[in-house]
């Protein structure tokens, strides 16, 4: 067993309470995420300790390995998620329960990190109400430990052993952080949830204790230098580093580092050792682990209810108190249980584990597939009929969404918007009564398809039609709007089999769908339509982003540049192959236009790309210059008039009136929509 050191505990208290007043929402702690960085520091160097002291014992074992680390992680962790279900079944809207119950088969698995990465997605809740989110260091922390006894195994077997291991690390360490440091620049999500660009970390830690006594062994005078410079270096980061700076990546080598020298240098008889054992420290350090499980559900939770993502200051201190409380409860009742040996026996620890995980994996699997068609879609609809707005989280198809709003409707509007999410911010310019049916990534067929779905219900006098370059090309074809695909076939006379999710549940999953509803306090209605925490739909149809959403930097809209020229937003195709026209796709545009100028006014939208964006569309996808040239073709030899330009210089569009690359906001668009002409 290694020596108990209080002072690491004392660090671990600094880590865990600068994330939780992160995520609290305290603008002093604008970096305080670090603390997760610093607990990979130092979970590396106490995996590699014990692992050299028990290899220098003979005694170590892959067996009492994964035993440690199970008793350690599994038992708190199913815990909180356990609770975490009623909590979730109450508060959580249809849709956000169904990804809360794919997220609790994912942890597992150990693949929360990959399934939190995967699920940034158009409309995606906003992290900070993502209750088991928080769970993807974990993942990153058991894949580490999954690799780590293989890594170790020459230690024993081999003459230079310790050697080969330390060469090996170091190789990897290195290759780690270069490839975090590239990473950063061109996906910070992939970036900041996987365990290549993360591995360098926790690697760290285990350079620490591979270093031989003579690294130690130095005046008293210079480890309180030392150790002062590491705690100076965690303390600036936490109060220094924001949401814009590229973690992880050689940035994050100053909390690191910073964790390093404290592990090397504060001892208890230097002035940092003395400061991180005081006893309040240790007593937080001590339930570190449960107050990090505990803090993400309950601040989530309670902005979900409210939403609103401040939580006042009188309630932010009372769910602290409260993450402290539970996590002391947990530490008592659930970690010291089973970390006893004499009272939990090994065989328990393992069938515990294997048990829980089964169900965890098996409910929330079942449990998604049965919110996977709830039909939330023309319940949000009909809500707006009566009200200016309703929260549209919980949507699981916009296309069925978008039919259910038509078929709401109680007096046809003069002014209707079709196309894609590029669209979406059109209001109407004046009093006359516009509604927005943009749908995320609208192709040729989508518009056709809701075109004849208006043309049923409605008799606008105007439709604006959005003119995206991919409209030209029939390779944009998505499974998830197979609703408007049917619209589509229905309107050329040959209607197809509806394949979508769109039947209603029967039997058990109906039952539970009925009973979710009856006993939710789930909010449907906000107070207002301006943006909160949670996505809004408007009763004109306009979409209001969440308040995370449109508060992204413009390090962080431009970091999604890359993924947007290499195709891979819409339908993971790359360069110019995917905007590549085909006369066809042209022919039966035009038709299209034609038959709607005959029942009505139609302008086309070219909407803006974010100027940084469109500089290097001009170099890397000339193909755009064309493809706008052909709209304005079509448009005169057919007596349309279209207004805006991909080109945001030309209409007038500055680089804060985009909440990215490809998504104007609604002042922008308002320039374009005003030269219209009635």
């Amino acid at each position: 067993m290694l020596k108990y050191r209080p002072e690491i505990d004392g660090l671990r208290a600094i880590a865990v309470l600068s994330v939780v007043f992160y995520h609290a929402g305290f603008n002093l702690f604008k970096g305080g995420y670090v603390g997760v960085d610093v607990f990979f520091v130092i979970s590396g160097f106490l995996i590699t300790s014990i692992i050299l002291k028990e290899v220098e014992h003979k005694i170590f074992s892959i067996l009492s390995f994964y035993e440690r680390r199970a008793r350690r992680i599994l038992p708190a962790l199913f815990f909180v998620m356990l609770i975490c279900i009623p909590l979730a079944w109450l508060i959580l809207e249809a849709k956000d329960l169904e990804r809360f119950f794919k997220s609790l088969s994912a942890i597992p698995t150990l693949s929360a990190n990959i399934f939190f990465w995967k699920d940034v997605v158009y409309f995606a809740t906003a992290s900070e109400l993502k209750p088991l989110i928080h769970t993807w260091s974990l993942a990153v922390e058991e894949q580490y430990y999954v690799i780590s006894p293989v890594l170790f195994l020459p230690l024993g077997r081999m003459k230079n052993g310790k050697s080969i291991v330390l060469v090996v690390l170091v190789c990897l360490a290195i290759f780690s952080l270069l490839y975090a440091q590239v990473l950063s620049e061109k996906n910070a999500s992939k970036n900041f949830f996987l365990l290549p660009s993360r591995f360098w970390e926790l690697s760290l830690g285990g350079f620490v204790a591979f270093l031989p006594p003579c690294f130690f062994d130095i005046r008293n005078f210079y480890k309180r230098c030392l150790g002062g410079i590491g705690l100076s270096m965690v303390l600036f980061s936490v109060f220094s580093f924001s949401k814009d700076t590229q973690v992880p990546g050689f940035v994050a080598l100053i909390p690191t580092l910073g964790t390093a020298l404290i592990l090397m240098y504060s001892s208890r008889d230097t002035i940092v050792g003395k400061l991180l054992s005081w006893k309040p420290f240790v007593s937080v350090g001590l339930i570190s682990y449960s107050a990090y499980l505990w803090h993400q559900p309950v601040f989530a939770f309670n902005r979900y209810y409210i939403g609103q993502n401040d939580l006042g200051i009188v309630l932010t201190f009372f769910l602290i108190f409260l993450v402290l409380l539970l996590a002391w409860l947990s530490w008592r009742f659930v970690e010291l249980p089973f970390k006893n040996k004499m009272r939990i026996k090994r065989a328990f620890v393992f069938k515990f584990g294997i048990v829980s995980s089964l169900f965890f994996i098996v409910f929330g699997h079942g449990f998604s597939k049965v919110f996977q068609d709830y039909g939330s879609d023309e319940k949000t609809a009909g809500l707006l009929v009566n009200h200016s707005a309703a929260y549209f989280n919980g949507i699981r198809n916009e296309a069925i969404f978008m039919e259910s709003l038509i078929n709401a409707q109680l007096t046809s509007p003069e002014i209707v918007v079709i196309g894609s999410s590029r669209i979406m911010q059109v209001r109407s310019p004046d009093q006359r009564k516009l509604l927005n049916l943009g749908v995320s990534g609208s192709t040729l067929r989508d518009a056709i398809g809701m075109a004849y779905l208006v043309d049923k219900k409605l008799k606008p006098s105007v439709i604006l039609v959005a003119a995206d370059p991919w409209l030209f090309s029939s390779q944009v074809i998505y499974g998830k709007y197979k609703t408007l695909e049917n619209a589509y076939f229905r309107n050329l006379g040959r209607p197809q089999a509806d394949s979508s999710a769109d039947s209603k549940s029967s039997g058990i999953k109906y039952s539970i769908q009925r009973f979710y509803d009856y006993t939710t306090f789930s909010m449907q209605i906000p107070r207002n339509d301006l943006p909160e925490i949670k996505s809004k739909k408007r009763s004109d149809g306009s979409h209001v982003y969440d308040s995370v959403y449109i508060s992204k930097s413009q390090i962080d809209i431009e970091a999604g540049f890359d993924d947007i020229l290499k195709g891979k937003v819409l339908g993971n195709r790359s360069g110019n192959t995917h905007f590549m026209k085909l006369k066809s796709a042209e022919d039966e545009f035009v038709k299209f236009i034609k038959e709607q100028r005959q029942k009505r006014k139609v302008v086309l939208v070219l909407s803006p790309y974010h100027p940084k964006l469109y500089e290097r569309i001009i170099k890397e996808l000339p193909v755009f210059i064309e493809i706008e040239k052909n709209f304005k073709k079509v448009a005169e030899e057919n007596s349309i008039q279209i207004i805006g330009s991909y080109d945001p210089r030309a209409v007038g569009c500055i680089e804060d009136e985009f909440y990215n690359g490809t998504h104007p906001k609604d002042l922008c668009m308002k320039k374009i929509i005003a030269n219209i002409n009635y």
